[in-house]
């Protein structure tokens, strides 16, 4: 059984304690992409990346969403200059 809303979840808790960290927002951005809700998790790799910038656990997860969608164009710039540039 997957347990998507937990890990949404807990993501939350940990983003409200201590949103400077990467891995509550990868976790909820991979929660969302592993549930199929592929322009939810672009937007929480989006949030996490503006909260701990340049960050790789982030940039990779936001590239393999991207390219699932088809988006290999924004996936190779973000590869090639990092996110926000």
């Amino acid at each position: 059984m997957r347990r998507y809303d937990a890990a949404l979840q807990d993501a939350q808790k940990a983003m409200e304690l201590r949103s400077d960290w990467w891995k509550p927002h990868h976790r909820k951005a991979t929660a969302l992409h592993a549930a199929g809700q592929l322009d939810d998790s672009v937007a929480a790799y989006h949030t996490g990346l503006r909260h701990v910038p340049n960050d790789d656990a982030l940039i990779s997860g936001l590239v393999s969403v991207l390219r699932e969608q088809g988006d290999e164009g924004q996936a190779s710039r973000i590869e090639q200059y990092g996110f926000g540039n």
